[in-house]
């Protein structure tokens, strides 16, 4: 999901765009996180029943 107005950029220029690029990919990787453990979550239910 790529956010209107803000490019992504690997290299960022300044530190605006350093600041702005780890925001974005901090909430990425918290994303992850909290799909992955409810992943695990349904599997650990799974086995039980």
């Amino acid at each position: 999901m790529k956010k209107k107005g803000i490019p992504y950029c690997p290299k960022p220029r300044n530190t605006f765009e350093r600041g702005l690029f780890k925001y974005f990919e901090g909430k990425k990787g918290q994303d992850l996180k909290e799909e992955n453990q409810k992943k695990k979550s349904k599997k650990k239910s799974e086995y039980v029943f």
